[in-house]
């Protein structure tokens, strides 16, 4: 059941604001949005992959929580440098290959892109929770931010579309990572 509930999250979580906007703000908007998510996604592949190296690694250690902290600062300045580099090259990053058309792409692109940031803290200390047999926690915390991320979206998305909901991404994210933030620390 743990299993189901976490995919059925992983799936409002992911969704939620493109089915708001299209019913919100209609096709055009949701269009625009899904193009910028698409980025953001593509960039989630990375913190998929260093978690998944990393988890047996993790596993075996009598500390993981320590190791993930000395790993921490890479994994930031990873985020940090690919939110950087796509804020500051979304402008070419929607133009060139899609045209003027999906200009409005461009600052939901751009606050999607620093939720990178969260998402890879996030990806960490989620992975250490489970090296630590912990994974029960997992879900509460998902939940809490699949919670979070439809509340915003509901409030934001009427008021600035797509803006709105990748701004509520970046703070719903943020959250969920602070609350990875205790699995960081070595017991």
């Amino acid at each position: 059941m743990g299993m189901l509930a976490f995919g059925l999250l992983g799936a409002l979580y992911a969704r939620a604001d493109s089915l708001l906007l299209l019913s919100l703000r209609g096709s055009a908007e949701a269009g625009f949005y899904s193009l910028a998510y698409r980025f953001y996604e593509t960039g989630l592949l990375f913190n998929s992959a260093a978690t998944v190296a990393l988890l047996p690694r993790l596993a075996r250690e009598e500390t993981p929580a320590h190791r993930a902290r000395r790993i921490l600062g890479g994994y930031l300045i990873l985020a940090a440098g690919m939110a950087l580099g796509v804020a500051l090259l979304a402008d070419p990053l929607i133009r060139l290959p899609f045209g003027a058309r999906y200009l409005p792409a461009i600052p939901m692109l751009r606050w999607l892109a620093w939720s990178w940031i969260p998402a890879f803290l996030s990806g960490l200390g989620a992975t250490v929770w489970i090296s630590q047999g912990r994974s029960s926690r997992l879900l509460f915390t998902f939940a809490m931010g699949a919670a979070m991320n439809l509340a915003l979206n509901l409030m934001w998305i009427p008021r600035w579309g797509g803006v709105g909901a990748a701004i509520a991404m970046l703070v719903s994210t943020t959250a969920m990572a602070l609350s990875f933030l205790t699995a960081l620390r070595i017991r």
